[in-house]
């Protein structure tokens, strides 16, 4: 049996209290690392699961065992386990993080649409609707 695929932990160094004196909200952020050295994903909350699935990504075998260290420390920090197990989180959590930022465009869209019904509705003059009555298309040279 080979040796598992290790992902380094590298933690992110915190702002210091200069640069961000409210540090509310802050969290942890890691670069995960291959043995090798090649950065896997960089400033992530989930190295694991991040690095596992550029790993999977990149070819590796959904079977090989693989297991996590932080830098600097002399032991694993989990017990290895199949690649297919926290790079199916990654992607999980990759899928989320889309779907969300679609909704946010979908409802920052649906906003806009609605203010320039609002301020285009019926009855209003240019001027109330802030449109310069001089600058239209026709008008361009």
């Amino acid at each position: 049996m080979s040796a598992p695929l290790r992902i380094i932990a590298h933690r992110v160094a915190w702002p210091s209290h200069a640069e961000r004196p409210e540090r509310s909200g802050l969290r942890l952020r890691w670069d995960a690392f291959d043995e090798t050295g090649d950065l896997l994903a960089a400033s992530t909350e989930w190295p694991l699961a991040d690095g596992a699935l550029a790993l999977f990504r990149g070819g590796a075998d959904p079977e090989t065992l693989v297991t996590m260290r932080h830098e600097g420390a002399t032991s694993d920090c989990i017990e290895p386990i199949p690649l297919r197990v926290p790079a199916k989180l990654g992607a999980r959590r990759e899928t989320r993080a889309a779907s969300a930022l679609l909704r946010l465009r979908r409802k920052a869209h649906r906003e806009e649409t609605y203010e320039a019904t609002r301020m285009g509705g019926e009855g209003q003059s240019e001027d109330e609707r802030g449109i310069n009555p001089e600058f239209r298309l026709g008008s361009l040279p």
